[in-house]
């Protein structure tokens, strides 16, 4: 049997994002967000098996109608829960 050598690992490779700090944890954060933004809709619908769809639709039934109303959608990602709101504002 062939063993890889280990050498010994004097810093972590990857430390957590939660760990780090200022002007790298704000580096960390945008490269993986930037990483994953193309595939966001894709990877919702198949981890939810497209029920995310029907959750948004849901959701914004329960937004009452309001004329010259206001809606912010803190969490907007691609802002898709928003798009189905304005028809109510």
């Amino acid at each position: 049997m062939v063993r890889a050598e280990q050498s010994p690992i004097t810093e972590p490779a990857a430390k957590a994002v939660s760990t780090w700090s200022g002007q790298a944890r704000e580096q960390a954060v945008q490269r993986m967000f930037t990483a994953i933004a193309g595939v966001y809709d894709l990877n919702n619908t198949l981890l939810s098996f497209g029920l995310h769809h029907h959750w948004k639709r849901l959701t914004a039934s329960y937004v009452p109608t309001v004329t010259n109303g206001r809606a912010l959608d803190i969490g907007a990602g691609t802002a898709d829960l928003a798009l189905l709101i304005e028809p109510k504002m």
